[in-house]
């Protein structure tokens, strides 16, 4: 996000927040593994290193079984601290975690006009900006690009009914964000919006159903600043 106040339109590239976080558990992980095979040492002060290294935390479920669940004693304090700090993105450990929803959201002018493409159905939602900028719709499946596509092994996508309920009630304030965007959104409609939410109540139920969360939505007004 480095757009001026002046533009006629912010994009934002969305997912269901829960998978977003499991995509960028997952892909920071790759990263340090790419790091390490190009000499990285263990001594070196890479924060992403204090999340999977230091705690030990290599699968999301793990992550959250351990890290989040309260009276866990699976993981020390300072580990269960951390995880819970960078899932909420007040620690920079994994940078797709720390810059989330809420600060892209609060970086923009309260008045800014929205468009959004969900990564849940990219072909539509991409001809429906093009269309709103005066474009054509002919974008298709096959155009897409794949990133991030290294083969996934089983226990990286697997989420245990505790590990989901943790990780959306710690999510809570990221979810509300999340609506807000897809609410705001000019080339959104009802239909669509109401579509991502029956996805989101399969993964979580009760975050997509509610509209306020039992933490208060944490005040980032300092981090964003510093970052501009």
């Amino acid at each position: 996000h480095d757009c001026s106040d002046e533009v006629a339109y912010n994009l934002f590239v969305v997912r269901d927040p829960l998978a977003r976080a499991l995509s960028a558990f997952n892909y920071g992980k790759q990263k340090l593994l790419e790091k390490q095979a190009k000499g990285w040492s263990r001594d070196k002060g890479f924060k992403d290193k204090e999340i999977y290294v230091d705690c030990d935390f290599w699968t999301l479920n793990d992550f959250a079984e351990r890290g989040l669940v309260k009276g866990s004693h699976n993981a020390t304090k300072e580990c269960q601290s951390r995880a819970k700090n960078a899932l909420l993105g007040t620690e920079n450990n994994l940078v797709h975690w720390y810059y989330n929803y809420q600060f892209y959201y609060e970086s923009m002018p309260p008045n800014a006009n929205i468009v959004v493409i969900r990564n849940e159905h990219i072909v539509d939602d991409w001809n429906s900006v093009e269309t709103l900028l005066g474009g054509d719709a002919d974008f298709t499946k096959e155009m897409v690009p794949v990133n991030n596509a290294h083969e996934k092994k089983p226990e990286e996508v697997y989420l245990s009914d505790t590990a989901k309920v943790v990780l959306c009630e710690t999510l809570c304030n990221e979810i509300q964000v999340y609506k807000s965007i897809l609410k705001r959104a000019q080339n959104i409609n009802q239909e669509q919006y109401i579509e991502s939410m029956e996805e989101l109540r399969t993964s979580c139920p009760k975050e997509a159903v509610e509209e306020s969360c039992a933490d208060a939505k944490l005040d980032i007004r300092e981090k964003v600043d510093g970052c501009y």
